[in-house]
């Protein structure tokens, strides 16, 4: 049966990659980073603003993204609270985000795909939820995607949902990635997801108050 799964996975790779060869490229709409970090929040409810977090060129090199736009803030619970956005229209800008997180050395523990309740996207949003252990800091994240056909917990679907979105001449195929991140860690994961789940739906809702923040939190 995992055997199966795998030769199906593996033609449906197949299958996008000789899309994308023989497929003439459609022009879409692309976005900068300064258009991003203009209409993504700064100020949020309830949180106070730290900085914003500037990303390694390594990451622009090996994902070429429109942008990249990470902001830190202060909890009212006096924790540390962070989320980071990349948008693309290209499916090789988005990885798991494991890969990035152990890179930059933390353990993931208790990992689980989850129904998490955001009212701010309509109620129900499937998401990559795990603690992060590290020697300096631990905590939680809790990470989700925007794709031309809705959200995805995790990358895995989003090549396919690119390529079909070409296929189908879709007028935008653009893609975000949401992670939100928070330390010390708290009583449990639950009680992190909570306080994720509430940062989250503070920042996108200030998200829908942006000129054009639809962009990031439309349904589709």
């Amino acid at each position: 049966m995992l055997k199966s799964r795998a030769k199906i996975v593996f033609a449906l790779f197949v299958v996008v990659g000789v899309v994308d060869l023989v497929m003439p490229e459609p022009k879409y709409p692309e976005k900068t980073e300064d258009w991003m970090a203009q209409n993504l929040p700064k100020e949020l409810p309830g949180y106070s603003y730290v900085s914003d977090i500037k990303m390694a060129q390594i990451n622009y090199d090996q994902l070429k993204p429109f942008g990249i736009v990470s902001r830190q803030y202060r909890g009212p619970d006096g924790r540390a609270y962070e989320y980071l956005i990349i948008a693309s229209n290209s499916k090789d800008s988005f990885h798991d985000q494991r890969i990035c997180l152990t890179s930059q050395q933390y353990q993931l523990r208790d990992l689980t795909i989850a129904d998490l309740n955001l009212p701010a996207f309509g109620g129900k949003v499937p998401a990559t939820i795990t603690s992060l252990i590290r020697s300096d800091s631990n905590g939680a994240a809790m990470i989700f995607y925007l794709g031309p056909y809705g959200l995805r917990p995790n990358p895995t679907a989003i090549p396919f949902d690119i390529t079909r979105g070409k296929l189908l001449f879709k007028s935008d195929i653009h893609t975000v990635m949401f992670q939100f991140k928070v330390s010390p860690e708290g009583a449990s994961l639950d009680d992190d997801v909570k306080a994720l789940s509430a940062f989250a739906n503070t920042m996108l809702n200030e998200t829908k108050r942006m000129p054009e923040g639809s962009y990031f939190v439309a349904e589709k």
